[in-house]
């Protein structure tokens, strides 16, 4: 089966399409995301180790942060949360009114508020600025931020898309360089271009409960082949063949001074 690699705005769609066919609202989508994002943290981190920063935008990436944060929390995580814009949408003010301010977690609004446990190798920074409604360059005061936390020590994650990167393609401008992302349902077209790996770094796809069938719906034009693809066009070969019993190939290419595809190809 090959993968297929949507658009921002297929994505956006199948959210849609989830929430239509699946009976499930927006808000308990955004749960489903931030579920699958503890699940993964807390697998591969531990909590008495590893303090977490969260940055945290007003949109819809934004509320998956605050949800995190809750569950990071419970988890026993130590957190701290830094918070850019007010105009908040709808399900990042639900996750906003559900955090347990009074009980521990820390809001702040500026880097120059960090936690001095938190500046530190082991700390994990979370980027749920921007996600991936960006249109344009990172505008200040965000792309102030995220130039600050690139400098700061520690492992960096984002959430569904650095802040800064485009979904489709490439991006000028201030782009949060993360270690990890952790993107859902199916991967970006931005995690295949050179120029973005050092904003990506390793990038793994995350199960939350995406209406399937949207996929028989829409004509990707983009796939990923997968090795198990591979596997099964490959002839098995006995232990003992050589090159004189695998058959022979004839290869015309190349041209005078243009040796390279025919090099290659040989």
């Amino acid at each position: 089966m090959l993968i297929p690699i949507l658009s921002k705005d297929q994505i956006r769609e199948w959210d849609a399409y989830t929430i239509e066919h699946r009976g499930v609202s927006s808000i308990q989508l955004m749960e489903s995301v931030v579920i699958a994002l503890c699940t993964w943290i807390t697998t591969n981190y531990a909590p008495e180790s590893h303090p977490v920063v969260i940055l945290c935008g007003s949109g819809n990436n934004g509320g998956d942060g605050l949800g995190l944060a809750r569950h990071l929390f419970k988890q026993f995580y130590d957190v701290t949360i830094l918070q850019i814009g007010t105009h908040r949408s709808s399900d990042n003010q639900s996750n906003w009114d559900c955090l347990p301010h009074q009980e521990g977690i820390r809001v702040i609004q500026s880097l120059t508020n960090i936690p001095e446990n938190c500046l530190h190798s082991r700390t994990i920074w979370i980027d749920a600025l921007l996600g991936t409604g960006l249109n344009g360059p990172v505008n200040l005061p965000c792309s102030d931020l995220i130039s600050k936390a690139n400098r700061q020590p520690g492992i960096k994650i984002s959430v569904d898309l650095p802040s800064g990167l485009h979904a489709d393609g490439s991006s000028g401008g201030t782009v949060f360089q993360a270690h990890i992302t952790l993107s859902f349902g199916v991967p970006k077209l931005a995690f295949f271009l050179a120029e973005n790996e050092v904003f990506v770094g390793r990038w793994h796809i995350l199960d939350i409960g995406l209406e399937h069938s949207y996929l028989d719906t829409i004509k990707p034009d983009h796939y990923l082949q997968i090795e198990e693809n591979i596997h099964a066009i490959l002839k098995e070969r006995s232990t003992y063949v050589h090159k004189g019993t695998m058959g022979h190939a004839c290869l015309i290419c190349g041209s005078k001074g243009m040796m390279g595809a025919a090099l290659l190809a040989g």
